[in-house]
């Protein structure tokens, strides 16, 4: 867990060994970060699918997944920016800062406000209070570029009373897995969800929908106000930084770059490109995106065909060339690694992970008490262990899910048995100790988090709470 360090973090990415399968910018204060066990903020869930080349005489190559937290700025809260920029004499962008900046457009006429995205959540109300300074109007429509919630994070505000578009997947997503402890309100989901390209006339001009899913995610849309000239691409678009593509939402390395060409023929030569992070862009420029992505993963792929490791690759710099595009969070080093994982992605037919234990879990735990669930966990494991994901991630969000819902009791007895089953886990114990915290159990909390700093002396999170007990205590 680190805070303030970018460098820091930089260096940690291009250190893991193995296949990342997600970064998920998260803003929420009691969302995932909640669940993944992180009461206070987090703004990066990072998913490592690592490789363990243990070769037995079958010469099986075994793979474990684990999920590792990286927390950056965990304690600060940045109070939300809005810069306006206006494009046309209707359309507007609107630049929301928080720990990162993300892109949105707000299209005003007679018809009232069209949103092209809304951001964070946190940036909702600082959002609105500028869309009251360029217009009186409602919001009447926000369409959605794809599932992250940096995107569509304001649609629990402005979902009351606006008509939702979003590619189908999204409503999937956010009512499937993982993402179902969250709950997300009616108000939150897509009110429409498409397939297939969709015109919208809206404020005297034809808005053409186009959805080319795959690429970053498998919700990816873009947005051209046909008449303006001015198309919202989302985050297949990052304006002069290497592209992150997240697999666990459905993005893939070989879609990426069809997708770009798809909207290439599609657009006008004079398109202006409102990306999902960063400056306005041209169709020029999307070309040379295109031609990096194609060209670094041509690279990539001939260095693992010539029998290069992952590893080796990063360490020769192969892609050294392109450090000129590594001005986002996503380094050369790190794009390596993430189009080494959408190769092996494709190799495996992007084979579904199991379910996570948590997903039947929750269900039992909304009707039932812990005890139920415990009771359920142990008869599954025993009897389908090869139907779920038995990770420690499973139980943790779950607890955490109770612990959100003030159900103290219930969510220590499910900590304790995460503890159980894995017990040299750091995390465990900095969960447990978190729930005895709230609980108002200030022994109890100390011994654990005592426990998980002994595991794990880097984690910060565990020693600042256990600093504050303390103090308490004197």
């Amino acid at each position: 867990k680190m805070e303030k360090d970018r460098q820091k973090l930089e260096d940690f990415l291009n250190s893991l060994k193995g296949e990342v399968v997600s970064i998920i910018p998260n803003n929420k204060n009691l969302g995932l970060a909640q669940i993944y066990g992180i009461a206070r903020r987090i703004n990066f869930l990072l998913i490592i699918e690592k490789i363990n080349d243990l070769k037995m005489k079958s010469k099986t190559i075994f793979i474990i997944t684990a999920i590792m937290l990286i927390v950056t700025n965990t304690f600060a809260q940045k109070k939300a920016k809005v810069e306006v920029a206006k494009i046309t004499d209707n359309i507007y962008k609107l630049e929301a800062t928080t720990t990162f900046s993300v892109n949105m457009l707000a299209f005003i006429g007679d018809d009232g406000i069209l949103l092209v995205d809304d951001c964070m959540a946190e940036a909702s109300e600082t959002i609105q209070a500028e869309l009251k300074k360029l217009s009186d109007k409602p919001v009447k429509y926000i369409i959605s570029t794809h599932v992250h919630g940096d995107h569509t994070g304001g649609n629990k505000l402005f979902g009351k009373d606006a008509i939702i578009i979003a590619h189908s997947n999204v409503k999937k997503q956010l009512t499937s897995g993982f993402n179902i402890l969250q709950e997300f309100s009616e108000e939150s989901l897509p009110d429409k969800s498409i397939d297939e390209e969709m015109t919208l006339n809206f404020n005297g001009e034809d808005v053409r929908i186009i959805p080319l899913p795959g690429g970053h995610s498998d919700s990816d849309m873009i947005v051209w106000f046909t008449k303006s000239g001015v198309v919202c691409m989302g985050s297949l678009l990052l304006t002069n930084q290497l592209p992150y593509i997240d697999y666990n939402a459905g993005g893939g390395i070989k879609a990426y770059p069809e997708n770009i060409e798809k909207a290439i023929s599609i657009l006008p030569d004079d398109a202006v490109l409102v990306a999902g992070h960063g400056e306005n862009a041209t169709i020029d420029d999307l070309k040379k995106y295109s031609e990096m992505i194609t060209k670094t993963t041509g690279i990539v792929q001939q260095g693992l065909n010539n029998g290069k490791t992952v590893d080796d690759l990063v360490k020769d710099k192969v892609l050294a060339e392109y450090d000129s595009w590594a001005n986002g969070f996503v380094t050369t080093d790190f794009w390596i690694k993430l189009i080494a994982t959408g190769l092996s992605n494709e190799k495996k037919n992007n084979k579904p992970a199991k379910e996570s234990i948590a997903i039947p879990l929750y269900y039992t735990v909304k009707e039932k008490k812990a005890e139920a669930a415990i009771n359920q966990y142990r008869e599954l494991k025993k009897n389908k262990p090869d139907d779920y994901d038995f990770g420690e991630q499973g139980l943790n969000m779950l607890g955490y899910y109770l612990l959100g819902k003030n159900r103290f009791d219930e969510a220590i007895e499910i900590f304790k048995l995460n503890i159980k089953n894995f017990p040299d886990s750091w995390n465990v114990y900095d969960s447990l100790g978190e729930a005895y915290m709230k609980k108002g159990d200030k022994e109890l909390a100390i011994k654990y988090y005592k426990k998980s700093l002994e595991i794990n002396p880097d984690n910060t999170n565990g020693e600042k709470f256990l600093n504050e007990l303390q103090k308490k205590e004197k």
